[in-house]
């Protein structure tokens, strides 16, 4: 806490508190925002990889089933 203190003194020296205010929540809306757009990204990635998941088992079902198949046709010759 007391480095972000510190950096915080540090960075806005010389500033009035009806001027910093504003731009520390401005800054913390702006950390809100991109950690829920974050967490939206993280769900849509979530949901693709279950997406391919599920397109390579289904994958993985139409090629065995052509293999077997072609196994088939090829014991009745």
């Amino acid at each position: 806490m007391h480095v972000l203190q510190s950096n915080l003194e540090n960075r806005y020296q010389g500033y009035c508190l009806r001027c910093i205010i504003p731009i520390i929540f401005g800054n913390m809306d702006r950390f809100k925002n991109q950690k829920e757009e974050s967490r939206n990204v993280r769900e849509q990635l979530d949901h693709l990889k279950s997406q391919v998941e599920s397109a390579k088992e289904h994958i993985f079902i139409l090629y065995t089933e052509k293999n077997a198949s072609l196994k088939t046709k090829i014991a009745s010759i």
